[in-house]
């Protein structure tokens, strides 16, 4: 499993813009249409994690009451200081900003340790060891 997320990570960081720029470039979406998109998936996103977190604490004997106090008690933990959806915050603002491009984002400072493991072994694991090696 570490081999196949690390693989996939970096996968996202090759292939960072190539949406970007055929939303862009080949279908000219307008800033506003890729404003109001943005906007349309954080509602969508929040409203859909949370029918699914509480439909996860209902199957697991949560009442309606307990459920809604659970989502209280959390509520810190996603949208407090340092919280998890919190945290996204700036890169959606950078995102919105007009000029905004994928390519300006950096690579994660691991990366090149683990493209230099697979090059020289072909082998995912010892590039995924390399990546977490290079991390800490």
């Amino acid at each position: 499993m570490r081999a196949l997320w690390a693989w996939h990570a970096i996968e996202e960081m090759e292939h960072k813009s190539v949406v970007f720029d055929v939303m862009t470039s080949v279908t000219r979406i307008s800033y506003r249409s890729r404003i109001g998109a943005m906007l349309r998936v954080i509602w969508q996103l929040n409203r859909v994690t949370g029918y699914f977190t509480d439909q996860m604490l209902k199957a697991d004997g949560f009442n309606w009451i307990e459920r809604r106090m659970l989502k209280l008690k959390n509520l810190g933990w996603l949208y407090g200081f340092n919280g998890v959806k919190s945290r996204m915050i700036p890169g959606i603002v950078r995102y919105m900003l007009p000029g905004f491009h994928p390519s300006k984002i950096a690579n994660l400072h691991n990366y090149p340790s683990w493209v230099a493991e697979y090059e020289r072994s072909a082998d995912p694991h010892l590039a995924s060891a390399a990546l977490l090696a290079a991390a800490s």
